[in-house]
């Protein structure tokens, strides 16, 4: 769905076999989340990620906690340039290919920082 950085910093959100994943790479070292089931097919998803101040990845599924995973922050600035669709250059996540979306993405955004919950909840709304 989306990546920022590669294969030393970065983080990406996409979906393996229809279930969303959000990984984060610092310094080589790989977290990934999974979520527990693929997405339904032909149904609109808001499927978002964050990155802790307390070392942990979320992953949240319509609004919903879809798992969790301890890891480090991204210590670095990542190299690679944001891309929505794919993982075009050094990959951030174990997958072989560059996971180029097909389908529709209504919005993306990437923050700094960590969001309140009513504001991951507000856009899961929508």
């Amino acid at each position: 769905l989306l990546s920022l950085g590669g294969g030393s910093h970065g983080v990406s959100l996409y979906l393996q076999e229809g279930v969303p994943c959000a990984a984060v790479r610092t310094a080589g070292q790989l977290a990934v989340v999974r979520g527990p089931q693929p997405l339904t097919l032909q149904e609109w998803h808001h499927v978002a990620a964050l990155l802790t101040a307390r070392a942990e990845l979320r992953l949240f599924v319509n609004g919903k906690p879809a798992g969790s995973v301890k890891c480090e922050g991204i210590t670095a600035k990542p190299a690679e340039s944001f891309s929505l669709g794919g993982d075009p250059g050094s990959r951030v996540g174990t997958y072989e290919t560059a996971l180029p979306w097909q389908g529709l993405l209504e919005d993306a955004r990437v923050y700094w920082g960590e969001l309140e919950k009513d504001t991951l909840d507000a856009w899961a709304a929508r």
